[in-house]
């Protein structure tokens, strides 16, 4: 057989075609973000795809799988369709969050310490939920930015405010409220935003132009 002939598009589509067919539209994917142990992508067309590690449901596709070899798209909020309208992704430890046209965010994978926002401490979860105001009333809205870590996630908000949720340890929701890690007292979960305090604890924290967990 001939060189060329390996080189064929269907012959390679044959071997991996999630990977290879879709490669003129990863190439032009707008964003991509590692977590912990899986990776995800935003794609131009506002969907997501994600691959990896996904036993804690981060990939959200609606399984729960140790080895995801081949990306899988983002199941809608509730698991009905696709999750579209996307314009940024953040990867955490073992959960991902997406932000949304219209101000809203969607976070799915890992949540015991409420790195979801959406109010609950469900260890696991496939597909995205919503993330909450501020006291659980409702969607967080006016959201402009989101970064999450390990165990924790953040949001900037139009206003030039931040929010946070998920593990208190040692003060890095930044609401003035904390537990030492090293300290004997169980763990501080937050499952809904927490205004960031301004310097000093007197009121919220403003003029913030960009935020990173």
């Amino acid at each position: 057989m001939r060189a060329s002939a390996l080189l064929r598009p269907r012959a390679l589509c044959f071997l991996a075609a999630l990977l290879v067919c879709a490669a003129p539209t990863f190439a032009q994917a707008p964003a991509i973000s590692a977590g912990g142990s899986h990776t995800c992508v935003l794609r131009v067309d506002g969907t997501v795809a994600c691959w990896g590690f996904g036993l804690y449901g981060q990939l959200g596709d609606g399984s729960k799988t140790h080895q995801q070899r081949t990306p899988v798209v983002v199941q809608a909020v509730g698991g009905g369709g696709v999750l579209t309208g996307v314009t940024a992704i953040t990867a955490g430890g073992h959960s991902t969050c997406a932000l949304l046209e219209g101000g809203t965010a969607a976070c799915w994978g890992r949540g015991q310490y409420g790195q979801r926002g959406d109010g609950t401490l469900d260890t696991t979860r496939a597909t995205p939920s919503v993330v909450q105001a501020i006291g659980g009333r409702g969607p967080l809205t006016g959201v402009t930015a989101i970064t999450a870590k390990a165990h924790h996630t953040c949001a900037l908000l139009e206003g030039s405010t931040a929010v946070c949720w998920g593990l208190g340890y040692d003060g890095r929701l930044g609401d003035g409220v904390t537990t030492d890690y090293q300290s004997y007292a169980p763990p501080r979960t937050q499952p809904t935003p927490v205004a960031v305090q301004a310097v000093g604890g007197e009121g919220p924290l403003m003029g913030v132009t960009e935020i990173d967990a």
